[in-house]
């Protein structure tokens, strides 16, 4: 993922440009998923393609679409590639509980 890895380059000098190249990441990753969902499973084990879906989390928290962050949270602890830090499960929650 050449977005994502740009957006990792630019986030100690140029928080907007990394922003910018780490959604464009996540939204090829999440279009993807959702034209073939089994695209998902193959997606998550892959530990870059789960980075870049992870980072979706953040952005959908900031978009206040909160079920979709908690639908990502729950897709990236279950590939086990990565967790989430207490601190941003804590905003979510506060939004949205978490689901059943």
């Amino acid at each position: 993922m050449a977005y994502l890895s740009r957006a990792n380059e630019l986030f100690g000098s140029d928080q907007d440009q990394a922003l910018r190249f780490s959604e464009k990441a996540y939204t090829l990753v999440n279009e993807s998923i959702e034209l073939d969902p089994e695209f998902g499973k193959v997606a998550l084990s892959n530990k870059e393609l789960a980075e870049a879906y992870r980072h979706g989390a953040f952005i959908n928290y900031e978009s206040a679409n909160y079920a979709k962050a908690w639908e990502i949270v729950r897709a990236i602890r279950a590939s086990g590639h990565f967790d989430f830090e207490p601190g941003f499960i804590e905003l979510l929650s506060a939004k949205l509980p978490p689901p059943e």
